[in-house]
């Protein structure tokens, strides 16, 4: 059962009024002409008449069902009997009675009839029940009687006979019918409806010979003005944008979907989003463009789901299932011909143009688009999916934000971020910022904390901007100077928010290096009075990252032979994982890929021996001598269960972080 809450959000089809439209054609009808009311299936023409016989008090309208109902009489029998049906039950009864007095009559029954004793009656009602009782006994078959009496009828202007779905009535039907409009020509007004292309013998004259106009549907049932209100309705509920408003209305009316192929799509796209609970858990476009096809080009659809189509390309590649082209409205091959050179092409190419975007939408969304998760978006699919409301609560729950921000893994509230960062209020960026924080403080890095925090660098890069541009414009300052004010700014910036949280200055530099904010070589000119230009590591609490700072700013990157004692005594006496980052950070270790899978693969590492420059003159460099000099640290940590490999390096695109 679905909740009653849920079905009055769900998207409804406003009433098109059409009982104006009605009122003038009841009013353009003249006695005993035939009119053929024309309209594709399901666009609405039964509806119409419905409101057409709503407008009139005076007029009696009778329905002939020659499709529905199954029934072996013939076209002018029944076409009597929906017209007459006194006299044809009359018939009927006399009928009945005939054949029941032509059994009395032979003696079987010992029923007796008081005025069949008179000699002359019981000779005439007799003969009668004889020629009845023949003739039921051979069963002719024949409709003289019936166009008899509808001759000799007089013309009927109140009465206007109807005749719904005549297109779906068999061409030998269809010829009966013919039959006895005919014989009623003139004396009723008869209204066939129906789609006129789809009746098997509209080319030849039959039909012209007894329509006396066609007429169409009125403007308000035509598929150009049944999509424009609707799609505006699901655009407020679905927070459409105007272009993909527009694109949906577009495909709409350029296959002509009508009235029945509009509440098909309704009513599957509140089984989706609303039964399935699937708003705020998939792109609302994507999903809408998945149900159209669902629902009417099923060959791409099913391609989709089996994975065939992946990008344009192979959109490409199946172009020929793809055609958009309804041959269904066309049974005459001159008709597909003829449609396939117009506005066949103008069909296909919005929808196309939809299934290309469908199939290479963009990454960094939420919810995420059909290209990067299409599971959600098939029919009948659930959507393990958090809604966007649910997210946005995690921002009031301390606790499921600290473990949402420490996940290793990529989720639903990492795409939510992704897009809707610099979107949401001052305050609640303000708690995710600082949450970020205060895990990097702690060790914790993750994607989650990355983005965060280099959305926040980003904001103070932008506030800098315009200062960047002024210092630009004064002829006094280098290039080189620009750059120091620049980073300083960065750094002064990064500093003041860091301080919070009692970050000293080699947690600041560490945080801006790590996360790419700046490099070894910008930081430590800013630091140019931090005791950069001295080995003091100790008093900090990243001693590692100072000393590499007094390696850049001093230029001695990577140049060990240049090192004085003092920087291998600090470096020795550095703690294991500060010491471990700092070879890396000095190309003296690499990690093993051979050695990932391994649980102890951490501590497993590649002791380079020597490396090679990635740009010309591709220089070998060798690292013996610093070997040499940190040989006692290492042995100590083999001793602690860290394996170390001689081998020249294996890294390809090493990227220094000093420049």
């Amino acid at each position: 059962m679905i909740d009653k809450t849920i079905r009055n959000r769900q998207i409804t089809i406003e009433y098109i009024p059409t009982k104006e439209a009605a009122q003038n054609f009841l009013d353009s009808i003249e006695p005993g002409k035939n009119y053929f009311l024309n309209g594709d299936w399901g666009s609405g023409k039964t509806e119409f008449i419905d409101e057409i016989q709503q407008c009139s008090t005076e007029k009696k309208f009778i329905s002939l069902d020659l499709w529905h109902i199954v029934d072996e009489r013939s076209v002018v029998t029944r076409g009597f009997c929906a017209l007459h049906p006194f006299i044809y039950k009359s018939l009927r009864v006399l009928f009945v009675m005939c054949v029941s007095l032509s059994i009395v009559m032979t003696g079987i029954s010992k029923i007796k009839l008081p005025f069949l004793t008179n000699n002359c009656v019981s000779s005439f009602i007799g003969c009668v029940a004889l020629f009845v009782a023949v003739w039921s006994f051979f069963k002719v078959k024949s409709d003289q009687v019936y166009v008899k009496l509808l001759k000799l009828g007089a013309q009927n202007k109140d009465k206007i006979l109807i005749i719904d779905d005549f297109d779906r009535v068999s061409s030998t039907m269809q010829k009966q019918a013919y039959l006895f409009f005919n014989v009623i020509q003139g004396k009723y007004t008869v209204i066939f409806v129906g789609d006129l292309s789809k009746i098997s013998l509209a080319r030849g004259s039959y039909l012209m010979k007894i329509i006396d106009l066609k007429v169409n549907l009125p403007y308000a049932l035509q598929p150009i003005n049944i999509w424009g209100k609707y799609f505006d309705t699901v655009a407020s509920h679905l927070q459409l944008t105007s272009d993909e408003r527009f694109i949906l209305e577009k495909i709409a009316i350029d296959e002509s979907r009508n009235l029945r192929d509009q509440n098909q799509f309704n009513e599957l796209l509140n089984r989706e989003f609303y039964d399935k609970d699937k708003i705020g858990r998939v792109k609302a476009y994507d999903q809408l463009i998945i149900i159209y096809l669902y629902l009417f080009h099923e060959e791409a659809y099913e391609l989709l789901l089996s994975g065939k189509i992946k990008n344009n390309s192979d959109i490409v590649y199946f172009s020929k299932k793809l055609k958009l082209t309804n041959t269904d409205t066309y049974p005459n091959p001159t008709d597909m011909e003829d449609a396939k050179s117009g506005a066949a092409e103008n069909i296909s190419s919005h929808l196309e143009e939809a299934l290309e975007q469908l199939v290479s939408g963009s990454s960094g969304t939420y919810p995420q688009c059909f290209r990067m998760n299409n599971q959600p978006y098939f029919i009948s699919e659930v959507s393990p999916n958090r809604t966007i409301k649910d997210l946005q609560s995690i921002l009031n729950n301390s606790k499921s934000l600290k473990e949402e921000l420490a996940s290793k893994s990529r989720t639903d509230y990492y795409d939510y971020l992704l897009t809707n960062l610099d979107k949401i209020k001052p305050e609640e960026y303000n708690i995710v910022l600082n949450e970020s924080i205060k895990l990097f403080h702690r060790g914790t890095m993750t994607m989650f904390t990355n983005l965060v925090l280099n959305s926040f660098n980003q904001k103070m890069r932008n506030e800098l901007n315009d200062r960047e541009d002024d210092l630009r414009i004064t002829a006094l300052n280098t290039v080189e100077d620009i750059d120091i004010q620049y980073a300083k700014g960065l750094y002064t910036k990064w500093k003041n928010k860091l301080n919070e949280f009692e970050y000293d200055t080699s947690e600041v530099a560490f945080l801006m290096i790590e996360n790419g904010f700046i490099n070894y070589e910008q930081l430590s000119k800013v630091l140019v009075d931090e005791d950069v230009m001295k080995i003091l590591p100790h008093n900090y609490k990243r001693p590692d990252i100072m000393l590499l700072l007094y390696l850049a700013r001093n230029r001695l990157w990577e140049k060990y032979s240049k090192w004085p004692s003092s920087v291998w005594k600090t470096i020795n006496e550095l703690p294991k994982s500060l010491f471990i980052h700092f070879l890396f950070e000095q190309r003296l270790i690499e990690k093993e890929p051979s050695l990932n899978t391994d649980p102890l693969s951490r501590k497993q590492f590649i002791l380079v021996t020597s490396y090679q420059d990635f740009n010309p003159p591709f220089e070998t460099h060798m690292t013996e001598c610093a070997l040499q000099k940190i040989n006692n640290r290492i042995h100590s940590l083999e001793h602690n269960g860290y394996v170390f490999i001689k081998k020249p390096s294996i890294t390809r695109n090493f990227t220094s972080r000093n420049n």
